[in-house]
C-alpha cells in the first residue's frame, strides 16, 4: 500500500493554538448564554378585542367579494392571524 503525504495546511503550531482557544472561547460563549437563566418580565394582559374586530371585518370584506383564489388566500391569513392573535 502506498502512503500519500499529507499535504501541509500552512499553519503553524501557534496559529493552531490560536484557533483552538477562539473556538473554545466561542463555545464556552455560546453554552454560556444558551444555560443562562431566563428573567422574564411579567407579562401584562393586552386587549386585542380592537384588533380582532378589524381583522374580522377586513376577512368578512374577502370572503363577499368575488370568489377568487386570491381572496379565499387573503381571508385564511386573516383567520390564521386571527388565531395565533387569540392564542396569545
Amino acid at each position: 500500500m502506498t502512503d500519500y503525504p499529507i499535504p501541509d495546511t500552512g499553519l503553524t503550531e501557534s496559529t493552531r493554538q490560536m484557533y483552538s482557544d477562539k473556538y473554545a472561547e466561542t463555545f464556552k460563549k455560546l453554552v454560556d448564554e444558551i444555560l443562562k437563566p431566563v428573567n422574564l418580565p411579567i407579562v401584562k394582559s393586552v386587549d386585542h378585542s380592537i384588533l380582532l374586530d378589524e381583522l374580522s371585518i377586513l376577512r368578512e370584506k374577502y370572503l363577499a367579494g368575488t370568489p377568487s383564489d386570491e381572496h379565499k388566500f387573503a381571508a385564511a391569513v386573516i383567520t390564521s392571524a386571527m388565531a395565533v392573535i387569540i392564542g396569545i
